[in-house]
């Protein structure tokens, strides 16, 4: 029994820590954001909620509505380029907490 629950302990920290990897790539991936390019927001939100941040945190991080988050997923509205660039720049802050979180639990 003792080495089956190792077992599962491994792959815990196995993925707990491909988890942290994929945050810390996408952090990267952000600081390297040209505030341009509209297709790059849209892709940086969506993975942003994807790596386990959720719209209504996002939402209230802005000061806008999770409907609205849900538009710039969707890439059906979004925000003036001079916006895009902090958005993005404080995703990154709340994705790099996250990650830490994540290690908490390797």
């Amino acid at each position: 029994m003792l080495a089956f629950a190792r077992g599962e302990s491994v792959l815990a920290d196995s993925i707990v820590q491909n988890e942290v990897e994929t945050t810390r790539r996408l952090i990267q991936y952000i600081e390297s954001y040209n505030a341009e390019d509209k297709t790059a927001f849209v892709a940086i939100i969506s993975a942003s909620i994807n790596r386990g941040l959720a719209q209504a945190e996002i939402a209230a991080e802005f000061g806008v509505s999770p409907g609205t988050v849900s538009r710039w997923v969707a890439g059906k509205s979004i925000p003036a380029q001079y916006s895009r660039d902090t958005i993005v720049h404080r995703i990154g802050k709340l994705l790099e907490n996250l990650a830490e979180e994540q290690l908490q639990f390797a």
